[in-house]
């Protein structure tokens, strides 16, 4: 990986993809209040809503959020593909998927939001409140019907988040401290 920086975004400068992480990093911080321990990363929403968690204006809340889970999705995978392809001149995306629980998933997803692809997975989106009682949490889960098999996969999207938490990590892109 290139580690000489240049004064102006350079995309053929690896080195910009740091820039790239650290927005990225600030948007998971604007959505998840994020508690790193040694056994599993915790995620609390800051998306919060004060009204009954069928309401419509709950579901509204739910809508508001999703467009940001989506660019930021698109962003973590991209992000994946550009640090392999940068450090090691190839994405080997099957044998990543077989060592990064969940990377398949995030791959489907990022798949369905930028090309609108179907042909693995049926990918829907499910509202997810936490009720407390001065109002609710709203998070998003991420449901996969795998065409193959009819197997069916329900992940939190903060699963996803972990997948590249867990790549940075390992990749020492970044150091997290755990408690």
């Amino acid at each position: 990986m290139k580690v000489n920086k240049v004064g102006v975004y350079d995309l053929d400068n690896s080195y910009y993809l740091y820039e790239d992480i650290g927005v990225v990093l600030d948007v998971i911080g604007e959505l998840y209040e994020v508690k790193f321990h040694h056994n599993k990363n915790e995620y609390i929403p800051k998306t919060f809503d004060e009204n009954y968690w069928v309401s419509d204006e709950s579901n509204q809340a739910f809508n508001k959020l999703i467009p940001r889970i989506k660019s930021l999705t698109k962003d973590i995978y991209a992000i994946i593909e550009g640090i392999y392809k940068a450090k090691y001149n190839d994405f080997k995306k099957l044998e990543l998927e077989r060592k990064y629980k969940n990377l398949k998933e995030l791959r489907l997803f990022n798949n369905k939001l930028k090309h609108h692809n179907n042909r693995e997975a049926k990918i829907t989106l499910t509202k997810l409140a936490m009720l407390y009682p001065k109002g609710n949490l709203i998070d998003c889960y991420v449901q996969f019907q795998y065409k193959k098999n009819n197997d069916f996969n329900i992940l939190r999207f903060t699963d996803l988040i972990d997948v590249f938490f867990r790549i940075l990590e390992e990749e020492k892109i970044i150091k997290i401290e755990r408690k």
